[in-house]
């Protein structure tokens, strides 16, 4: 592009003098015309001269431009031949480049092919690798068959060694064991004459309760089908009147638990109507009192098992927290659960087994309860309960029933404006026609004042709050003694039964 601009520059600047050279020519004419005439000759000479230097520089400067303009034409032939001679060296080297990068290519195919080859030998090897780790593992396993027989042989050996020790001491040993059968049949001669003893002196005292109309306390419970009679009417009518009805099943056989859910259940308005069962469990052994024992007689599972075929909606456990085999049955079962407590850290211990209710029972609850008031107790627990979401309410919080001194509208009102979502009834429900207890205890409960009832550990080992009467007063003014028996594991009122002394249970009621 630079040579042909060039190019044309030359050929209009060649144009251009060429043009002036000719007007030159016709000035020249011209003035030669006028030397014709004699009259201008001498004018003329001075003309001339000029002319003629002007002319002489004109020649000069026209060959000044045709040497510059050669000198340039020169140079662009060099530019020319430099950048044909650097097309040439660039053309040569993309030439290099295009044989090098086909021998590039080249090897790339050769070693494409080569790994190929590579990977179908190294498929070979691992498939040959393959045969012989399994050749290995076969004879490995033979090996270890092997010497399985031979440990076994060598066992046997052992055994049969063992064995004619054994026979040697046989005879000593059976010797020795009938010795100790007669030994464990006369001290079970002995355990049955003082259980008989026993046993005569508490059915003595039962019937003498039954002709008073008493109800038999628990330290008593040998015999209690007087106790649970039609119990399960109660729990019938307070569901057939919108409630859910709980059976009470203190130290229930499983044959009286399934007698008192067919009675229930005979007397529901409808057959969809809920239900509940309570069972006692507390803890036994460890920092437990030594007065706790085992309610259900070790028949839990045997009892979760009626519980469950019943069709019971609600599970309570009381004076403690059930074992967590049986939260996880009930609630496979879809059955809620529900724990008494007489204390916050209670409700804590319950809920993170898994229990979906936590029933809040004050001090001024009838039967087994703490010492903290039904005021003070029921939002320190709704507060612990709505850090849960059980597993059967659907990610809901977990609910509080309040209890303890729950007798009329006023203290239901009260129960849920602290938080509770409902309330549990026991003493009110005494005095109804429904309730199982004795006519006696119906008019001591609604003859009883709010000051009428007091806490005691002379019935069970565990506080229990029940109308005091001067056999419990007898007991409290020896209070170092009562902290003894129930220390060393004996409830008050059977050391009575044992020593033969004269009873006098009282009726157990709430505030």
């Amino acid at each position: 592009n630079d040579n042909k601009t060039f190019q044309d520059n030359l050929k209009h600047n060649s144009a251009s003098y060429d043009e002036k050279y000719s007007i030159l020519l016709s000035k020249l004419e011209g003035i030669q015309e006028e030397k014709d005439h004699p009259r201008k000759q001498v004018v003329e000479i001075g003309v001339e001269t000029l002319f003629r230097n002007r002319f002489k520089s004109f020649i000069e400067q026209y060959e000044l431009r045709e040497l510059h303009f050669h000198s340039q034409m020169r140079t662009k032939e060099l530019e020319v031949q430099y950048h044909m001679a650097r097309y040439e060296r660039e053309k040569k080297n993309a030439e290099a480049e295009a044989a090098k990068a086909r021998q590039l290519q080249e090897q790339v195919r050769t070693f494409t092919k080569t790994e190929t080859e590579l990977r179908n030998q190294l498929n070979v090897y691992v498939d040959k690798f393959k045969q012989v780790e399994d050749t290995l593992n076969n004879s490995n396993d033979l090996f270890l068959t092997f010497r399985k027989e031979m440990e076994e042989m060598s066992k046997k050996t052992k055994r049969l060694e063992k064995e004619n020790e054994t026979m040697k001491r046989k005879h000593e040993a059976t010797n020795a064991n009938i010795i100790s059968m007669a030994e464990e049949r006369e001290a079970m001669r002995t355990k049955t004459a003082e259980a008989t003893k026993k046993t005569g002196k508490l059915i003595s005292i039962i019937e003498q309760m039954q002709q008073q109309g008493r109800k038999v306390p628990p330290g008593m419970a040998a015999t209690l089908e007087s106790c649970y009679s039609d119990s399960g009417r109660l729990a019938a009518a307070v569901s057939n009147a919108g409630g859910l009805g709980v059976i009470g099943g203190f130290m229930y056989t499983p044959d009286q638990l399934r007698e008192i859910v067919a009675e229930l259940k005979a007397h529901l308005a409808d057959p969809s109507l809920p239900f509940g069962v309570d069972l006692a469990l507390p803890q036994i052994g460890g920092n437990a009192r030594k007065t706790n024992h085992d309610y259900t007689g070790g028949k839990l599972d045997e009892l979760i098992d009626i519980t469950i075929e019943s069709g019971a909606k609600l599970f309570v456990s009381a004076v403690g927290v059930p074992p967590k085999h049986v939260i996880d049955r009930l609630h496979d079962a879809g059955i809620l659960i529900m724990n008494m407590v007489g204390h916050p850290k209670h409700a804590v211990k319950a809920l993170d087994l898994g229990v979906d209710l936590i029933c809040a029972q004050g001090g001024e609850g009838g039967g087994h309860t703490g010492d903290v008031a039904n005021s003070v107790l029921i939002p320190a627990v709704v507060d612990v309960a709505r850090k849960y979401r059980p597993k059967l309410l659907g990610g809901l919080p977990a609910l509080v029933v309040a209890a303890g001194g729950i007798y009329g509208g006023r203290s239901l009102a009260s129960s849920l404006m602290q938080g509770a979502a409902g309330v549990w009834v026991g003493t009110r429900f005494v005095a109804s026609v429904e309730a199982g207890c004795s006519e006696e205890h119906k008019r001591e409960v609604v003859s009883c004042g709010f000051d009428g009832t007091e806490r005691t550990l002379v019935l069970s080992g565990r506080p229990l709050r029940m109308k005091t009467n001067d056999y419990i007063r007898g007991w409290h003014a020896q209070p170092e003694r009562v902290k003894a028996l129930c220390d060393s594991g004996t409830v008050p009122i059977e050391y009575d039964l044992e020593e033969g002394n004269e009873i006098d249970p009282p009726h157990l009621m709430g505030q």
